[in-house]
């Protein structure tokens, strides 16, 4: 009850400005933030299959959530920093970027240092490691086309990863999205690989208003943001989730 009290707060409160830059569902993309802007954003991806018992289980909704909440802003130019939280394994994960807009181009593109620290379980105690990034976004394109491009390094795992995706522009204020993990040096021999055994695909519909952005989605995987869907899925069974991003003109 207290997720869908700050959710509902959150979508009521008034808004201060338009949409600010062409997210994605969950790869990073570089932010077009001004001094003095900050953004809060809801992530929920619901756990159980969509065609599970789709009604007795309204396509899954009802069997728990993961949840992550994220506070995000420029501290310095184009220098920015962002804290999460996420439910599962009681993530917390700070995150300093800096994006740059190459000129003459179309391109953008943003460097990441990520801390993140979780608990595997109550006995095996907290770990934390450094994941590095970089982001790579175009402006659309004819067609209204904006590949996106991730390629990152998890320390704690010792493995690169790589998400790509892209959105489509088909409305002024509407957009659909796909996002792609394929996993880089399977080892499907190793019983302790961190790996999933399928690559990890979302697809959704973003709907932008004055100062907030609505993602709905599904995809194979419940995890939260490109670094653990580099790591891949679980099964290829479908699940429902959302986005709500909240600008606030400080």
């Amino acid at each position: 009850m207290k997720q869908v009290s700050l959710v509902i707060l959150f979508v009521c409160l008034p808004a201060m400005c338009l949409s600010y830059e062409m997210s994605m569902l969950n790869l990073s993309v570089p932010s077009n933030l001004e001094r003095g802007q900050m953004e809060f954003k809801v992530q929920h991806r619901f756990f159980g299959p969509v065609d599970e018992d789709p009604f007795d289980t309204f396509f899954g909704m009802d069997g728990g959530a993961n949840v992550g909440l994220t506070l995000r802003g420029p501290v310095w130019r184009k220098l920015e920093v962002s804290s999460s939280y996420v439910m599962d394994f009681s993530k917390w994960l700070v995150d300093l970027s800096y994006t740059v807009v190459l000129p003459d181009s179309l391109l953008r593109a943003k460097a990441e240092v990520e801390l993140f620290s979780f608990e595997q379980s109550p006995v095996s105690g907290r770990e934390t490691a450094l994941f590095y990034q970089a982001a790579l976004q175009t402006a659309p394109l004819p067609g209204g086309i904006s590949p996106v491009l991730n390629v990152g390094y998890d320390a704690h795992t010792g493995r690169g990863g790589l998400g790509f995706g892209a959105r489509v522009n088909v409305l002024e204020n509407l957009s659909l999205q796909g996002e792609y993990y394929p996993i880089i040096s399977r080892d499907d021999d190793d019983p302790d690989s961190p790996l999933g055994p399928e690559n990890a695909f979302a697809f959704g519909l973003e709907l932008q208003t004055y100062g907030h952005h609505f993602v709905l989605m599904v995809g194979n995987s419940t995890d939260i943001g490109a670094r653990c869907r580099m790591l891949g899925a679980y099964s290829n069974d479908l699940r429902f989730g959302f986005n709500i991003q909240r600008l606030f003109d400080l």
